[in-house]
């Protein structure tokens, strides 16, 4: 399949980023985005169950994700916006507002450019190649074909970098609105400041993941970010009760001969 052009992408991103496959670049950029024609003529037929493309009421508009220049997003993949009114649709801070909506079918965390297509779905597709569960709009990638990498926020990249290199998050100059898959101590600090032991990594390595939020997923307002886990596929084991390698388990056969 042909891929877009790097400056068609580069118009969706706000910065030169890797170049999207053209069905991807088209959900990325105008998925639930516009409101329907044909809904405001009484005349769409995807109404109910609702599959429109487009968006019908206000609460089901869904921000087109921009990664500005400065290697930062107009709003965060993560943390949820505790403004924003579900019913309605409308936030105080309207498109500017820095933190993510959640919009019907939670639409701009699932086609933000963090996330869409980045994992594989669990559902079977049907006879037309569309998801079981999800339909034609699924989110996640069917096939490793449809797969695409994530587009990364630098403060998320800074996190990563600064994590694995060791050092301490928090300060002035700390990085925040990165994903929670990180768990960096910025963004712990930022969240959940009022309990310490989040501040302490060695808490964090032990901890990240392995017990059940006790909010409801949609009363969390942390989304990805809650160390915490919402589901099984968030769900890491617990490295204190269970003994395992990050790395692949080595074969002997693939081992040289000893001399």
């Amino acid at each position: 399949m042909p891929s877009v052009s790097k400056a068609a992408a580069a118009a969706l991103s706000g910065s030169p980023p890797q170049t999207e496959k053209p069905t991807h670049y088209r959900y990325l950029k105008e998925f639930r985005t516009e409101q329907c024609s044909l809904f405001l003529q009484h005349k769409c037929t995807q109404h109910r169950p609702f599959t429109c493309f487009h968006w019908h009421f206000l609460n089901q508009r869904r921000r087109r994700p921009l990664r500005r220049r400065d290697g930062t997003f107009n709003y965060s993949p993560d943390v949820y916006c505790a403004k924003y009114d579900e019913a309605t649709g409308v936030c105080p801070d309207g498109d500017e507002c820095p933190c993510l909506h959640r919009t019907a079918g939670d639409t701009e965390r699932k086609y933000h450019l963090r996330y869409y297509k980045t994992g594989t779905c669990i559902h079977e597709t049907d006879a037309r190649g569309h998801c079981v569960k999800n339909g034609l709009h699924c989110a996640f990638a069917h096939g490793p074909l449809d797969l695409r990498p994530p587009v990364c926020d630098v403060r998320e990249l800074q996190a990563q970098d600064a994590f694995q290199n060791g050092q301490p998050g928090g300060g002035d100059g700390a990085p925040d609105l990165q994903p929670g898959v990180l768990a960096s101590q910025a963004m712990i600090e930022k969240i959940l400041g009022e309990d310490p032991r989040w501040q302490d990594s060695t808490f964090v390595l032990g901890s990240y993941k392995t017990e059940q939020c006790p909010k409801p997923p949609r009363l969390c307002r942390q989304g990805y970010a809650c160390p915490h886990f919402h589901s099984s596929r968030d769900r890491r084991r617990d490295p204190r009760r269970f003994q395992y390698s990050t790395g692949l388990p080595r074969d002997p056969q693939l081992e040289p001969s000893a001399r």
